[in-house]
């Protein structure tokens, strides 16, 4: 199944970098930048639709190297995620899943579900990170799609919010969502875990945010990126439709997720450089008053229907 996106990126000189198809497509290494003219169209400004540093939306995504660039951090979204469910088997678990770098740190943002773990290995190989490379993990909540793979990183410090672990360590085994298993790893790493509280410092350059609702501990972390910066949203605001109306779903409190999700999307108001990343979905912009995916949406399901040895029985959706 596939929906194409509103907007789509510009492509640059390489189309193969950039192609969009099945699951197995590359990830896309990417920072943003402004056109130095604020207005295509308008007296005195850029026109011209194929300027390189512009786009419909007025924004730009620029193709980057995954070095250190001007002492902020590059991104990678390793994982894209999927804003799909079912109606007979609850939510696919389909999160996105991020690595940052700043040529000290190599930071792991939300590990994902156990589904992913050839996944996030491959991509990571393919940048040239090594497991054993990665020096923080980032867990917006202690959801199993979010905590997942958080055992695969041998060295890194984990951070969570202080009250997300305290509520998670407090709940009994068969609470929904909650992964309590890797909570209790989590207890027994002592001091390679760290908690953090709204407004804290994560390491240089990334901060956390309090958003409340999904789960009463849930933290988003704001990242300083090349041109701007980015929010790693969890599942306080899972894909477009929640970022563009504050109807939330699936939230242990539905009137703090509303206010986490105005809290959000009041900073890309503010700031119309930031780019978010869902819990759910690809990253999304705030563009003149209007949510604009940065790039296609994309997946692939195969179902098998027969019993036979026929190669035509695998459906694809």
């Amino acid at each position: 199944m596939s929906a194409a996106t509103s907007s789509a990126c510009w492509p640059p000189s390489s189309p193969d970098t950039w192609s969009t198809g099945p699951a197995a497509t590359p990830s896309r290494s990417w920072s943003r930048e402004l056109c130095s003219w604020p207005a295509r169209g308008s007296p005195g400004r850029c026109r011209g639709t194929r300027c390189s540093r512009h786009r419909p939306t007025e924004r730009a995504l620029v193709h980057s190297t995954g070095e250190k660039v001007n002492d902020v951090y590059t991104l990678d979204v390793l994982v894209r995620g999927f804003p799909g469910t079912t109606r007979t088997h609850g939510g696919l678990g389909w999160c996105s899943v991020s690595v940052l770098r700043d040529g000290t740190r190599t930071v792991v943002v939300d590990a994902g579900p156990p589904a992913y773990q050839e996944m996030v290995l491959r991509e990571l190989e393919q940048r040239g990170i090594s497991t054993s490379d990665v020096t923080d993990v980032l867990t917006t909540h202690l959801h199993w799609d979010h905590i997942g793979n958080f055992t695969m990183f041998p060295n890194a410090i984990f951070t969570v919010g202080r009250v997300e672990l305290e509520w998670s360590a407090q709940q009994p085994p068969e609470t929904p969502l909650v992964a309590d298993l890797h909570v209790r790893r989590l207890l027994e790493l002592g001091d390679r875990v760290r908690t953090v509280d709204d407004g804290g410092e994560v390491v240089p350059g990334i901060t956390a945010i309090a958003v409340p609702g999904h789960t009463p501990g849930h933290m988003c972390f704001r990242a300083t990126v090349a041109g701007g910066d980015v929010l790693f949203a969890g599942d306080s605001v899972k894909n477009r439709y929640e970022l563009a109306t504050g109807d939330v779903h699936s939230s242990l409190d539905f009137e703090a997720s509303r206010a986490s999700v105005e809290r959000l999307r009041a900073l890309m108001e503010q700031d119309p450089s930031i780019v978010m990343v869902p819990g759910h979905d690809v990253p999304l912009a705030w563009v003149n008053g209007e949510v604009t995916a940065t790039e296609p949406l994309n997946a692939e399901l195969s179902v098998y229907l027969d019993t036979h040895d026929d190669p035509d029985s695998q459906t694809f959706m």
